[in-house]
């Protein structure tokens, strides 16, 4: 297999044993693996047999019961565009819920917070063909689509900034580098004007937006960062409170 594997820890909620660990292979497998590491097994299997990137994410707003959710889909080139989000549930039910637009596929997937206007609670990808063009697209439990934002090149790293007030030292964005193997971290006091928001990396030029609701639509903010200059391969991002 070539591209991506991603994993989430489970936190409990929704049927699901805390601590474990569930990866997205790109061969659309999902595994639970201990919290130890001893054991691994597959978990479900997506009903997909094109490569995917791996992304996943657990759906901490409800909208989509609590479960798994995955999305199929490659990035890198418009082709093949897009991709399928499924849910998975507890017991390793799978349920497709509907497909998103190319060109491109996503890297990443997050569930939007509540605080997120007409997208609360909605998966979100972000198809990128590449170095140039790319969206952030909004998929509905039900499977409706909507694109919130067009970031001039490929988004890859996609995290929810935590809405409570956790200072503390080690709360904050985590961001995974393949080209240095550096992760590279802002702090939760750096990032407090934008609780509630959510942060999308571009994954070659390691340029950073929030995006958040703006009226009836939403704004997408450049932030200005101190990462050197460099050939970045921005793989993956997480928010630790």
């Amino acid at each position: 297999m070539s591209e991506e594997t991603r994993c989430v820890v489970s936190a409990g909620g929704g049927g699901f044993s805390a601590r474990s660990v569930y990866c997205h292979t790109p061969d659309n497998k999902i595994y639970r693996l201990s919290s130890d590491g001893r054991s691994v097994s597959v978990f479900a299997t997506i009903p997909n047999h094109a490569q995917s990137d791996g992304a996943l994410a657990f759906d901490k707003v409800g909208r989509f019961g609590y479960r798994l959710v995955a999305a199929t889909g490659r990035s890198g080139n418009p082709n093949p565009a897009g991709g399928t989000v499924y849910t998975i549930g507890a017991r390793g039910n799978v349920q497709r819920v509907g497909d998103y637009p190319g060109p491109g596929g996503s890297d990443e997937i997050a569930i939007a917070p509540r605080s997120f206007g007409a997208a609360a609670g909605w998966a979100l990808v972000g198809p990128d063909p590449g170095a140039h063009g790319g969206t952030i697209v909004a998929v509905s439990p039900r499977g409706r689509t909507r694109t919130l934002a067009t970031p001039p090149t490929g988004p890859n790293p996609i995290a929810v900034i935590a809405a409570d007030a956790n200072l503390a030292a080690r709360a904050g964005l985590y961001v995974a580098d393949t080209n240095t193997r550096n992760v590279y971290f802002a702090s939760a006091a750096q990032l407090a004007p934008y609780r509630g928001a959510v942060i999308v990396g571009s994954e070659l030029g390691a340029h950073f937006w929030i995006l958040r609701p703006h009226g009836h639509g939403f704004d997408l903010h450049e932030l200005t960062t101190d990462l050197p200059s460099a050939k970045y391969n921005l793989e993956a991002a997480a928010y630790v409170r």
